[in-house]
Formats: C-alpha cells, sequence, structure tokens
C-alpha cells in the first residue's frame, strides 16, 4: 500500500465520520423516546442489563425484542456516564415512570442516547474500514478503497449510524467475520479464526438476521483455504477449534446463555413460530412475523428475489448499482474465486435472512447492498488500474474526471440523508407550533410518537385508540388540531394482527376508522390543511418511515388561524 493510498484511505475514513456525525442529535432531547423506528430508546440498554442479569433468576426463559448483544455493548459505553450520574446526584433512586429518577431528564436521557448512537457512528466508520480490508483481499488495493468510498455514501448505512438501531451493529460484527475469515483462510492465522468465531456470535446476538452471512463462514474458509499456499491438516482443526471455543464464549456472555440458556432457546423458537402460545403470550405481545415457505413457485420464488434485490438496489441507488452490476460481471470473468465468495454471501442471506421475511423494509437489506459494494469497488479499481496503465495524457485526464464523478454520485445521498436529518420537517412544525398554538389548543394524533413533532410538557395531547377512530365519535371530540405524519401510516386505520400466522393478512384493518380518515383528508368534517411541512429531496427517494416525514396540520374551518 503506497503513502498516496494511505493519505486516500484516511480522507475516506474522516468523510464517513463526518457524514455520520452531522445531525447526530437528530430529534433530542425527546424524553425516553426516538425519531427511529424501532431504535433501542435511551433507557433500554441499563435496563436490559439490570433485568437480564439482576431481576431474572437462573433460566428463567425471559427474552425481548432484540437478542441481549448491543444492548450489553452500549450499556459499557453508558457505563461511566451512569457512573458519574450516581455520584454526582444526577441520576438517584431510580423508577420506572418519568422522570425516571434523573435530577434533570431531558439533559441526561439526550446524552445517555447521544453516547449510544456514537457507538453507531464508530461501527458505520468501522464498515468502511472493513470493506476497504476485504475489497483489498478479494481484488487488490485499489478495489479496496473504491469500495470504502461507495460503502461511505450508502445513504442507508449513513441513516442509520445516526440510529440506535441494531441493524448498523449487527452488519458491522458480520463483515468482521467476513474479514476475519479471509484473514484466517489466507495467512493461517488461529487469532484471526478465533476473531471470526467471536464476531459471528456477537452478529448473531446483536439481530439473528445475521444468521444468512454468518453460516456462509465455514464455506468461505474452505474456499480460501484450498487457493493458498497453506493447506495443512492439523491447521484445519486448529481454527475450527479457536473459532468454536471464540464463538461459545461470547454467546454465553453476550446471548446470555450461561444464566438464560432457556431465554435463548426460547428467542429461536420464537423466531422460528415454533415457541408455544402460552410462553409467547408471557414475553411478547404478537407472533414474529417470519413466514418460512415450505412449498413455492417457481414465479412465486422469483418475485420474492425481484422484491428483496430491488429494495437493495434501490438502497444504493440505481446508478450505484449499475456499477456494481458490472464489477460482479467482471469478477465473474476474471476473479471467478473472489465472485464466489461474494456470490455465496448474497445467497447465504437470501436463504436464510432474507426469504422468510414478509415485510422487507431497506434496513434488512442493507449486508446485500454491502456485498453490492465490494462488487463495486472491484469494478470502479479494474477501471483505474487500467487506466494507471494507460500512456496517453488526456486518456488519465478522462479517466480521473470519470472517477472524480462516481465520487460524487456515491456521496451524494450519504450527504443528502445528513440534510434531511438537520431539517427534519418535524423541527419546521414545532417552531410553528410554539409561535402559533397557545398551550391549551387541544391536539389530536393517531401515529406514534416516532413520526410525531415533540411537543412542550403537558401539552393537551392526546393520541386516539383505534376504538374511537371513527367520524361520530370525532365529532363529539371536536379537537382544536389534529396532526398526521406521513411515517407509520400503516397504524392508521388498522394494527398489526397479535395472532398473526404464515399466510394469512398482517393487518387488522377498521372499516370506521378507514372512512374517518378518508373523510378528513378530503376536508369533509369541518376541519382543513392549515399547514404542511416537508423537506424536498434532490437525489434520493427516502425509503426510510422515519427519515423526511411529512406534517399536516388540520384545524377546524371556523378557527381563524394564522
Amino acid at each position: 500500500m503506497t503513502p498516496t493510498q494511505r493519505r486516500w484511505l484516511a480522507l475516506t475514513l474522516f468523510a464517513s465520520l463526518c457524514m455520520n456525525t452531522v445531525g447526530l442529535r437528530w430529534g433530542l432531547p425527546n424524553g425516553n423516546a426516538t425519531w427511529a423506528t424501532d431504535a433501542l430508546r435511551p433507557l433500554v440498554p441499563m435496563g436490559v442489563v439490570k433485568r437480564a442479569f439482576l431481576d431474572e433468576h437462573w433460566n428463567s426463559g425471559w427474552f425481548m425484542k432484540y437478542p441481549l448483544g448491543h444492548p450489553l455493548v452500549v450499556a459499557g459505553a453508558e457505563a461511566p456516564y451512569v457512573a458519574w450520574l450516581r455520584l454526582s446526584g444526577e441520576f438517584h433512586k431510580p423508577s420506572g415512570t418519568y422522570p425516571f429518577g434523573f435530577r434533570h431528564p431531558e439533559r441526561s436521557l439526550a446524552m445517555l442516547d447521544s453516547i449510544a448512537r456514537c457507538v453507531s457512528v464508530l461501527m458505520g466508520v468501522g464498515l468502511v474500514a472493513l470493506a476497504f480490508a476485504t475489497g483489498a483481499r478479494l481484488f487488490g488495493v485499489t478495489a479496496g478503497l473504491w469500495a470504502a468510498a461507495l460503502v461511505t455514501g450508502c445513504y442507508p448505512i449513513v441513516f442509520y449510524a445516526h440510529t440506535t438501531n441494531v441493524d448498523v451493529p449487527m452488519l458491522f460484527w458480520a463483515a468482521v467475520s467476513v474479514w476475519g475469515v479471509l484473514v484466517a483462510a489466507q495467512e493461517d492465522s488461529v487469532a484471526a479464526a478465533a476473531l471470526t468465531g467471536a464476531s459471528m456470535a456477537m452478529a448473531l446476538c446483536t439481530k439473528e438476521q445475521s444468521l444468512g452471512v454468518v453460516a456462509m463462514m465455514p464455506l468461505l474458509w474452505w474456499i480460501e483455504r484450498r487457493a493458498s499456499q497453506v493447506r495443512r491438516r492439523r491447521g484445519v482443526l486448529r481454527h475450527a477449534v479457536a473459532a468454536a471455543v471464540a464463538f461459545f464464549i461470547v454467546l454465553g456472555i453476550a446471548g446470555n446463555a450461561l444464566w438464560n440458556p432457556s431465554g435463548l432457546s426460547n428467542r429461536w423458537r420464537y423466531l422460528a413460530g415454533v415457541l408455544p402460545e402460552a410462553i409467547r403470550a408471557k414475553y411478547f405481545p404478537y407472533q414474529s412475523m417470519i413466514q418460512v415457505p415450505k412449498v413455492t413457485t417457481l414465479g412465486g420464488e422469483l418475485q420474492h428475489v425481484v422484491k428483496v434485490f430491488g429494495v437493495a438496489a434501490a438502497g444504493v441507488t440505481l446508478p450505484v448499482f449499475a456499477v456494481c452490476v458490472a464489477g460482479a460481471l467482471w469478477a465473474l470473468g476474471r476473479r471467478p474465486r473472489q465472485a464466489m465468495v461474494l456470490g455465496l454471501l448474497l445467497l447465504g442471506y437470501y436463504v436464510l435472512s432474507s426469504r422468510a421475511l414478509v415485510l422487507v423494509p431497506v434496513r434488512y437489506t442493507m449486508p446485500m447492498m454491502y456485498v453490492f459494494l465490494l462488487f463495486g469497488g472491484a469494478a470502479i479499481g479494474a477501471f483505474a488500474n487500467a487506466a494507471d496503465r494507460g500512456r496517453r495524457t488526456r486518456a488519465h485526464s478522462v479517466a480521473a474526471t470519470a472517477l472524480a464523478v462516481v465520487v460524487v454520485i456515491a456521496w451524494l445521498p450519504g450527504i443528502e440523508v445528513d440534510n434531511l436529518l438537520v431539517h427534519d420537517p418535524r423541527y419546521k412544525a414545532e417552531t410553528w407550533l410554539r409561535k402559533h398554538v397557545p398551550q391549551t389548543t387541544r391536539i389530536e394524533t393517531y401515529q406514534p410518537v416516532t413520526y410525531l413533532p415533540r411537543f412542550s410538557p403537558g401539552a393537551p395531547v392526546t393520541q386516539v385508540p383505534m376504538a374511537d377512530r371513527s367520524i361520530a365519535k370525532f365529532q363529539q371530540r371536536q379537537p382544536d388540531l389534529v396532526i398526521m405524519t406521513s411515517g407509520g401510516r400503516a397504524g392508521l386505520s388498522g394494527r398489526y394482527r397479535r395472532d398473526w400466522t404464515p399466510g394469512s393478512s398482517i393487518m387488522v384493518e377498521s372499516g370506521s376508522a378507514a372512512e374517518f380518515f378518508d373523510a378528513l383528508r378530503n376536508e369533509r368534517l369541518g376541519y382543513q390543511v392549515v399547514q404542511r411541512f416537508h423537506t424536498p429531496t434532490y437525489w434520493i427517494t427516502p425509503r426510510i418511515n422515519s427519515l423526511d416525514p411529512e406534517i399536516t396540520i388540520y384545524a377546524r374551518q371556523a378557527q381563524v388561524t394564522p
């Protein structure tokens, strides 16, 4: 690796750090809530650690929405700050209700969330470094540098590096395991084998959706080992033992298998849909929405393949995806073994992690995007190397211009995400409400607080339950304002079916609620739109509900509204 290449890598990592930290305090302070769908709330890491290791008895069977791995990592990062809060008297007599024992709850909760987000930031930058390291091992240093550049601007990775969702951490540990298995096989490194086993366990203990990547590690090791110069039979056993020991040590701690093995078993049975109803109802309000197809048609399979890969392609943006396809084709012709490695990761993730999904949000496909971008780095690296070997100055200039354009195209989506975070429409709505709406104004909402503006403490804001969402009951209540958001639309006139079973509809719809919202939107209830807040996008159309939701405010037509 040349000094120039080292400087480019450092610049790329710095750009990733900047991109992942601009707007990092998005939606803060916000009590013990968050603007990111399915993110860990500020008190979750501490609460999970306390319950898992202090409140639950031996082998209790308890489990939660996500595995314990990432909450443990975050709790470790937060521990010094929590210790300072306790010693300074800022956190005393902990309780389960606001202000939770904090002397200054908004400030303390915002800091806890910021620390948790910083963990995601570092893992997001780590993904860029691992893209370089993995791409360099597969296709050369130049390809690694370009893979890192492409990952830097991938907008779903940039967004989730700003949040406390577990998806970037899961991808980080999965990427560590891929890099580790390449090093172990190519260099006969027992330490790398142990790292691979530990990171495989951490990936699964962060989110079981990583199974599709983790399960491919032995096969990847075998492929790379056959191509390496070292083929000692004794080394196979040493690598397997090191990886297995590290795997089970981490699983015992991060998966809490030592203290609560039944809880770990219950989580996997819950995800597989075979957990007895009595146990499931004790710990979780609804069945896991994973549908493992037992019988499928070729047409149905192809339809799901197009759906999943289409979401992933849109996540990297179509221009970048075109480069990735070119890289895959180039690798198949010039580097078939390396193409097989990445192809197996895609295949494993689809078959074991994506095929059973009923819903396919963009974050569920980020591991596929990551593999796409490694192929993209290979394509651009091959082009850049060919340009370097050319002798004509003009050709060099054209190639340099083309590569500069690629960087701009690759980084614009991430930059636009930062712009959407900084100029979130909810900020505009909050400013308008403070300026024009008295504190006594009665406001109705219907969607989770995740998608709504923050309201002043004590403001008369009512979240109307599904049973009361009808024209007749609305006319009885006659609120002053109604606030709706484009995020979380699925919950307006329906709710997720708690007794869901594979093959059935995932939503229970309310006809009266659907009729009510249709009448409200068409201004047939005596209410009209007085404000809409939205931040325009120029390069991407985000497929993330939490990002850039349009806020619509309705008021009574007879009411004088600024």
